[in-house]
């Protein structure tokens, strides 16, 4: 069952599930993060699982405990 509670700063949820958008200017944090679009973040994208995907690209550093792999990785210096 889905859970959602607002403390004045910070909404959370248990379950949640959209059929659109979801946008965040601040931090979104989950066991679970799965997109078929698009995850971008103006700073930091840190996950300790693993990170799968068609296309990796970045201009800094990648840093996983666990395994990364794509279809194309790319390190734009």
């Amino acid at each position: 069952s889905a859970s959602l509670t607002w403390d004045g700063v910070d909404l959370a949820a248990s379950n949640f599930t959209t059929g659109g958008y979801l946008t965040a200017t601040g931090n979104v944090t989950g066991g679970n993060l799965t997109t078929a679009g698009l995850v971008s973040a103006g700073t930091t994208i840190t996950a300790t699982g693993n990170v799968a995907g068609g296309n990796l690209t970045t201009a800094g550093q990648v840093a996983a405990t666990g395994n990364v792999t794509g279809g194309n990785l790319y390190n734009i210096r």
